[in-house]
């Protein structure tokens, strides 16, 4: 049941944007973020207040990341860090952290960024989600000028208001944080996208009594993924995306999985011929101009995306993963619905100022033609093909745009 995941997102850290929300709500204070004027000193508890605010947050009951942002007074003005002497980097946190004798050797995942803004450095300590909750010493540590922090005792941040060193966590609190260890906070759809992140921890095996593949979560095995033939689609042998090697041999099959042996999702899927890899279907995209353009993508927190790693995980031949890239080139990830009406609309104005044309190689696309008609036995693939690489053009121009964008 998804023991011991961290949710770590090194690579998606905060950025200017989010914080600039925060900072707009500034001087108030949640569960997820906290304000500091400056770093930790000996006036104002030094790191053991360090590691305390941060135990804390890392005992929240919800399951997203946590931030202390340092340069921000009281009164909710940013006065910044860059002349603090006292300021730490990544590496410096994570050692005066590891130093700390946390109870089973697990402690919390932190980084820290630095954001120029309003003239002013603020810094801005990550305390990433996980469920490696609950976080408690096995032995005291030393405040400065304060009370000890509490070898065995559980503190977590609620609302604006940290743990008191006199008190305790309510029982419900402490039910809560147990049920985010196991999972049992979190639906099956959940659920399955948080193990699915663990590609390592996925056995393969072909079960020849039935003639399909399936793989098992080692650490639960009630959690497994089938494989099979999916009839309903038997007679499609095309399908856009894979336009760059439209020659290849498509089988369908039928993606499901299973929770203690009973099927909670399925998902019609594409195995190449060639290479063996699998395409999960992506969505259908449609941008409304004078006609309707479609095109091919995802979402970033899409199921299927993870499926798609785990699926693909043993293609590692040259040739067979530079099939698989090139199939996905034909197929735009957004990172969330927002990112994807702004290329969209990026696109629309482009392409109403006559800056996108569909100009395609004559002799190419008869040979996708051709193709076609050779694999669908249709009248009108001159159309189709015209419609394919049309698609292609999107792709690649919201690519583009992502790129811009992630600049």
């Amino acid at each position: 049941m998804c023991l011991h995941y961290i949710e770590r997102r090194e690579g998606n850290i905060i950025n200017t944007q989010e914080l600039k929300k925060i900072l707009a709500q500034a001087p108030k204070e949640t569960d997820h973020w906290d304000f500091k004027q400056k770093w930790y000193s000996k006036e104002n508890g030094g790191n053991g207040e360090l590691v305390l605010d941060i135990l804390n947050f890392a005992n929240t009951v919800h399951n997203d990341d946590c931030y202390i942002i340092l340069g921000v007074s009281d009164d909710g003005k940013i006065v910044g860090v860059e002349t603090d002497p006292n300021r730490k980097n990544t590496q410096k946190l994570q050692d005066l952290i590891s130093k700390v004798d946390f109870a089973q050797n697990s402690y919390p995942k932190t980084n820290i960024e630095t954001f120029e803004i309003d003239g002013h450095s603020l810094d801005v300590i990550t305390i990433y989600n996980s469920k490696e909750v609950p976080y408690f010493l096995r032995k005291n540590k030393k405040r400065k000028n304060k009370a000890e922090i509490i070898a065995g005792k559980i503190y977590s941040r609620v609302g604006d208001s940290n743990t008191p060193n006199d008190g305790s966590i309510s029982d419900k609190q402490l039910e809560n944080l147990f049920n985010k260890r196991f999972g049992l906070d979190e639906d099956i759809n959940t659920k399955y996208k948080c193990i699915l992140k663990e590609v390592n921890n996925w056995n393969y095996i072909l079960d020849q009594s039935v003639f399909c593949k399936k793989y098992i979560y080692k650490p639960d095995p009630i959690y497994t993924i089938e494989i099979s033939n999916y009839s309903e689609y038997h007679n499609l042998f095309f399908e856009p995306f894979i336009i760059d090697d439209v020659k290849t041999t498509i089988r369908w099959k039928l993606i499901k999985l299973y929770f203690n042996n009973t099927v909670v999702a399925n998902y019609p899927c594409i195995e190449l011929e060639k290479s063996q890899a699998i395409i999960i279907e992506p969505d259908y995209y449609e941008i409304k101009l004078d006609n309707y353009l479609n095109y091919y993508g995802f979402l970033k927190n899409d199921i299927r995306l993870l499926l798609n790693n785990i699926l693909n995980s043993n293609v590692t031949l040259s040739q067979e993963r530079e099939i698989l890239n090139n199939i996905q080139k034909n197929i735009v990830i957004f990172k969330n619905q927002k990112q994807k009406s702004d290329c969209e609309k990026k696109f629309v104005q482009d392409y109403r100022n006559k800056l996108i044309k569909f100009s395609f190689n004559e002799r190419y696309k008869t040979e996708i033609a051709a193709s076609i008609y050779n694999l669908l036995n249709l009248n009108g693939s001159e159309e189709v093909a015209e419609k394919v690489l049309e698609e292609k053009i999107i792709c690649k121009f919201m690519n583009s745009y992502i790129e811009k964008l992630d600049s």
